[in-house]
């Protein structure tokens, strides 16, 4: 009989013993063939490493990204620490100086837009296709911009004049890149 020892999923070694077997090297041909089935799937079993996960830290400062999808996205600093218990949002924008005001409401309003937000507040969103739109600041890829909290106005403002932020590490490859 073969014995097989795994630690942490890896084969470490295996051990014969057999009844009718003289000395321990005595091997039936069913037991050579146990055994090059053994080295054979602990050579397969340790050709694969496992992947790191590498988890970027929310940013600690209020960002807010313009999606080519029309989605208006907010991350974990705007939803742990600014919105609260707020369900919908007023859009705001300034035309003179091209800034988007978000006002958070805690009571739907017939102009208020719904904010989906995920349940550990990890990162919300706010449909905004036609404010987009309307205003010219449709983009034509997902950009991400710095924000601030007005704290006077209660109004997170977000200035679309600049240019885009990027962090290091956030910028995704394509899935199907083409060629």
């Amino acid at each position: 009989m073969v014995f097989i020892m795994v630690r942490n999923g890896v084969i470490q070694g295996f051990t014969y013993n057999h009844p009718g077997a003289s000395s321990r090297f005595d091997l039936t041909r069913t037991t050579k063939i146990a055994i090059i089935v053994v080295l054979s799937l602990r050579r397969y079993l340790s050709m694969w490493e496992t992947f790191k996960r590498r988890n970027r830290p929310s940013p600690k400062e209020p960002m807010v990204s313009l999606s080519k999808g029309g989605m208006i996205g907010l991350n974990a600093a705007v939803t742990r620490n600014i919105i609260g218990d707020n369900l919908f949002a007023h859009l705001l924008f300034d035309r003179d100086k091209h800034l988007i005001g978000i006002r958070f409401l805690k009571q739907k309003d017939p102009d208020a837009y719904p904010i989906k937000c995920t349940r550990n507040k990890g990162h919300g969103t706010i449909a905004g296709v036609s404010f987009l739109k309307t205003y010219g600041i449709y983009p034509s890829e997902t950009t991400q911009y710095a924000a601030t909290y007005d704290d006077n106005a209660k109004i997170l403002i977000v200035d679309v004049s600049e240019k885009k932020t990027e962090q290091e590490g956030t910028k995704r490859p394509a899935r199907f890149p083409r060629k």
